[in-house]
């Protein structure tokens, strides 16, 4: 998926916990998209601060 969908699907599964739809299966979906969410940020991060010069070496 790209990083749109999941933030989409991150929002209609929150929804779906705030009006007590099946939580356990819902929570566990959320961890599983946060924790893409936050290796997906992480390689962007990464990708980033390698074109970056080092300023104070």
């Amino acid at each position: 998926m790209t990083f749109r969908e999941l933030l989409r699907h991150r929002a209609l599964v929150l929804r779906a916990v705030r009006r007590g739809r099946n939580t356990d299966d819902t929570k566990k979906l959320i961890e599983k998209i946060n924790s893409e969410l936050e290796r997906r940020r992480d390689l962007k991060m990464q990708r980033f601060s390698a074109n970056t010069p080092k300023i104070y070496e």
